[in-house]
């Protein structure tokens, strides 16, 4: 019989400075599917505009990406599937600060 399969926190962080890289990976024996992304410019400056973010694998295949029309203060969300196995971890890249991320999905045990 299978086993039930729950959504988890795979991971989250916040971007202090512009041009941070948030990494995080599945730990050996596991593979991460994740499903959805949350994403908010928590800064206390007035709403702007931004730069936006590229959220990618440590093997250059994008994820998300979101371009300059992003607004402070505002929140973001993506939906997919996108399989990240061990090494291949999952990073940001911005010019802004202030950045939070979630990120949620399936842990998988490898067989």
């Amino acid at each position: 019989m299978a086993s039930p399969v729950y959504t988890v926190l795979l991971g989250e962080g916040i971007a202090p400075t512009g041009f941070s890289e948030i990494v995080f990976g599945p730990p050996a024996g596991f593979r991460y599917v994740v499903t959805d992304i949350d994403a908010t410019e928590t800064s206390s400056v007035a709403p702007a505009a931004l730069s936006g973010f590229t959220l990618s694998t440590g093997g250059n295949g994008i994820v998300w990406m979101l371009g300059t029309f992003a607004f402070r203060q505002q929140q973001y969300h993506w939906r997919g599937r996108q399989v990240i196995d061990v090494g291949d971890d999952l990073f940001c890249f911005t010019g802004d600060s202030g950045w939070h991320f979630r990120v949620t999905g399936f842990q998988l045990t490898l067989p």
